[in-house]
């Protein structure tokens, strides 16, 4: 014989039984400006800071932004996504005693997505990520502004490295591809704006590994008025290629080049070091190309290379296009 047992009862059982149970993550939390890292960081009741959030979620979840603010530094050591919805302004700045606004070192197995974030400071010369371990780093739809190395890929396990729809503006170093460990490292660079870098837009090396590969892809991408070098490739060591597909390095020179008088459209340094140019134009830099101590700079014969008054100028060694 079933026992009716009253609603209040079964409330109030139900409240004692979710007040028992043990506090757990989540597989999203969100970050909001009216909130408070007291709150459990769900919907409702938003946390403050994006640290708090990601430190409440499960390995492999989601941290969002419900509205425009900014949210702090974060430390990540597991898998995780952080985001922010179209028309919202996720803002990071970097911490005042580590000078970095997002460190990452994960685990090997661990892929972390960087999406929608606005990472700038006012100070200049500071660090926006810092990736040191971790499977997979994944960057979309983000603003690096303002910084001294914008985005620093410098893992200690093998690992890969994917941007995209991401503009770096006003950095010293936009973004820098130098493992801390030998391996075999893949970048892929998409739809990528890199404008007024005052030393290279994309650097590429090899200088701590002896053994392994890099290779990376820029494609579809433009990189504007770096005062140095746009694309620099490093392979003393080990192989380091780079093609460079349907994209723009240019910087605006006249003649003489006066405002850039140093500036390089790409550079290939190291007997390993091969850039390979296909469908894509580098234009009115101080030099277009050059490879030096070995380096190799090829091209498909489908570029545009000129009004490079101070050198590289002419078609590099073609390769056959395939």
């Amino acid at each position: 014989m079933r026992i009716a047992v009253p609603m209040t009862v079964l409330a109030t059982a139900l409240a004692c039984l979710l007040a028992s149970a043990p506090a757990h993550a989540r597989a999203r939390t969100f970050v909001a400006s009216y909130g408070n890292d007291a709150n459990p960081c769900t919907f409702g009741s938003p946390c403050k800071t994006f640290q708090v959030a990601v430190n409440a979620v499960d390995a492999g979840g989601e941290v969002t932004a419900i509205d425009s603010a900014g949210f702090g530094p974060i430390k990540i050591t597991k898998a995780v996504t952080i985001t922010s919805p179209d028309g919202v302004e996720a803002g990071i700045i970097p911490d005042p005693i580590t000078v970095t606004a997002i460190t990452i070192n994960a685990g090997s197995s661990d892929t972390i997505t960087l999406r929608g974030l606005t990472i700038s400071t006012a100070v200049g010369g500071q660090l926006g990520v810092n990736f040191m371990s971790g499977a997979a780093l994944h960057v979309e739809n983000s603003v690096f502004r303002n910084l001294g190395e914008a985005l620093a890929f410098s893992p200690n396990t093998a690992s890969d490295l994917y941007v995209s729809d991401t503009a770096f503006t006003d950095n010293d170093d936009s973004i820098i591809i130098q493992p801390a460990v030998s391996g075999e490292f893949t970048s892929v660079l998409n739809h990528i704006r890199i404008e007024n870098s005052q030393t290279a837009g994309v650097s590429i090396s090899d200088s701590n590994m002896s053994s392994g590969a890099l290779g990376v892809t820029i494609s579809d991408s433009t990189i504007a008025r770096t005062a140095t070098i746009g694309v620099a490739v490093g392979g003393e060591k080990v192989f380091a290629v780079v093609t460079i597909l349907n994209s723009r390095i240019v910087n605006g020179c006249d003649y003489p080049c006066s405002k850039f008088p140093s500036s390089v459209g790409v550079e290939a340094f190291g007997q390993f070091a091969t850039i390979l140019l296909n469908g894509s134009a580098i234009l009115q830099n101080a030099t277009g190309w050059t490879g030096f101590a070995g380096g190799h700079v090829l091209s498909y014969g489908n570029n545009q290379i000129d009004f490079n008054p101070s050198g590289g100028d002419t078609a590099p060694p073609s390769v056959p296009l395939k």
